[in-house]
């Protein structure tokens, strides 16, 4: 079920999860920035993904290669 989240994004999501929870128990949960770290996380997977994307488009001679020994 994610298996397009890799260990690192693991790490980054533990990360944004224990900043926001800092910013929550210091008081800026008022002012709405302890969203920021959630969006930052949102971001950064959605431009690594996209990123996984160009990359695996940029190369089809590698899967149909492999394709073609299966």
């Amino acid at each position: 079920m994610y298996k397009r989240f890799d260990k690192i994004d693991w790490i980054l999501l533990a990360l944004a999860f224990g900043v926001g929870l800092l910013l929550i128990f210091l008081g800026y949960a008022e002012k709405g920035l302890h969203y920021i770290p959630a969006i930052l996380f949102w971001i950064v997977t959605w431009i690594r993904d996209t990123n996984k994307k160009k990359s695996k488009a940029k190369s089809p001679e590698k899967n149909s290669h492999k394709k073609d020994h299966n």
